[in-house]
């Protein structure tokens, strides 16, 4: 008995047979992964599960550090105090720490409870922004005898803020009603036509 396998439209099956080509260009390989003959389980966890986690998850993820760093600086016990103390020079007294832990606190928490929607990525990315303070007020902190891509154990900890300053943007981002931009508009840096040129 011979079983009839489906390989979608003519394009598709041409796709599949040039599969084995190596010089089969990126775009046409993104293409024919969309189609039904190609639906993987890959497909599934990229269209389904991440699309329905991936802000939950950021937003979770990033409140979870900024409880937990902020608990530390409350009780004393935070590994940065001097890096605190060293990229804020201007400003003095034992309140620094828990006041700074405390805001982190309520950050986490707004990040954690969704609310406000858009003040607290907004709040969280600019407080990240202002870690990369010790770069200027404290630069022997960060960087390996004033070369800037030799960093210190500080310098990798703060540079590695980015991460976290993406992610605020992106639970901004993805979490209102904008529409987000494609891969092509990220590359390019500015908005594709979706109308085709005659």
């Amino acid at each position: 008995m011979v079983t009839r396998v489906d390989l979608g439209t003519p394009w598709q099956r041409n796709g599949l047979d040039q599969l084995a080509a190596p010089g089969l260009p990126w775009t046409d390989l993104t293409r024919l992964t969309r189609g039904n003959a190609m639906k993987t389980v890959l497909d599934r966890v990229e269209g389904d599960w991440a699309r329905r986690w991936a802000v939950p998850g950021l937003r979770i993820s990033l409140a979870l550090v900024y409880l937990w760093f902020g608990l530390l600086k409350v009780i004393g016990q935070s590994p940065v105090a001097d890096l605190v103390r060293a990229t804020m020079p201007w400003v003095h007294g034992p309140w620094l720490l828990p006041a700074l832990g405390s805001v982190e606190i309520v950050l986490g928490l707004a990040l954690l409870f969704g609310a406000p929607r858009r003040l607290a990525p907004v709040a969280v990315a600019a407080h990240l922004a202002g870690t990369f303070l010790v770069f200027v007020q404290a630069p022997a902190m960060a960087i390996h005898d004033g070369n800037p891509l030799l960093l210190t154990t500080t310098g990798e900890f703060v540079l590695k803020n980015l991460v976290l300053v993406c992610a605020a943007v992106a639970i901004l981002g993805l979490s209102t009603s904008v529409t987000p931009a494609s891969d092509e508009e990220i590359v390019l840096g500015r908005p594709v036509s979706t109308v085709e040129p005659r």
